[in-house]
């Protein structure tokens, strides 16, 4: 599984996809239609397209095998028993979605897609945690890779509106990451 501290940094520098689309609910919702949803949403995802739908076999199955570390875990006790209990009641609790990460950047000479798909989970304290249910390496890009498209995507902002054509993140975002990568590539040949 790619480790979360990756994932936390991906937000940072911009290139993280995530979607979670269920809305907040009041009451436990079908495993199974859980699944549904987010497979229908999954098909619309240039990555998802092209990735297995989920199973509630899969799901149950993952969240049997997940184990919660003994030494310095992430999440409390209560909220990883309220994460195993899914796999016994086949309900996603008020405070759990499904979700997917798309993408990651380390840091480092390459950026990576990926199909990340987890369980995100509310925290009494309002911060969320969330559980791998599947992790799978899409490909690498190195950073020149990477600049070119996401300068490919600076270009094809609407002059008139100022927003990007295609759904993602906005000019200045977009204006950001192009120098961003710049700088990083840049480092590189000097090191």
């Amino acid at each position: 599984m790619f480790p979360l501290t990756t994932f936390v940094a991906v937000s940072l520098t911009l290139i993280c996809q995530t979607s979670a689309g269920q809305p907040s609910r009041q009451e436990s919702l079908p495993l199974a239609d859980a699944i549904k949803a987010f497979n229908e949403r999954a098909v619309a995802d240039p990555i998802g397209k092209d990735q297995p739908p989920l199973t509630k076999e899969e799901v149950i199955g993952a969240i049997r095998h997940l184990q919660r570390p003994e030494v310095d875990p992430p999440v409390t006790a209560e909220l990883f028993a309220a994460f195993k209990q899914i796999a016994t009641t086949h309900a996603l609790p008020p405070n759990a979605e499904f979700e997917k990460l798309t993408g990651y950047d380390p840091g480092g000479a390459y950026v990576f897609d990926v199909w990340s798909v987890r369980i995100r989970m509310s925290r009494p304290d309002g911060s969320s945690y969330a559980f791998g249910i599947r992790e799978r390496m899409i490909r690498s890009r190195t950073l020149e890779d990477e600049l070119v498209m996401a300068e490919r995507k600076l270009r094809d902002i609407q002059p008139a509106t100022g927003e990007p054509r295609l759904v993602g993140i906005g000019p200045r975002g977009l204006e950001k990451r192009v120098k961003e990568l710049k700088d990083r590539i840049a480092k590189q040949k000097t090191n």
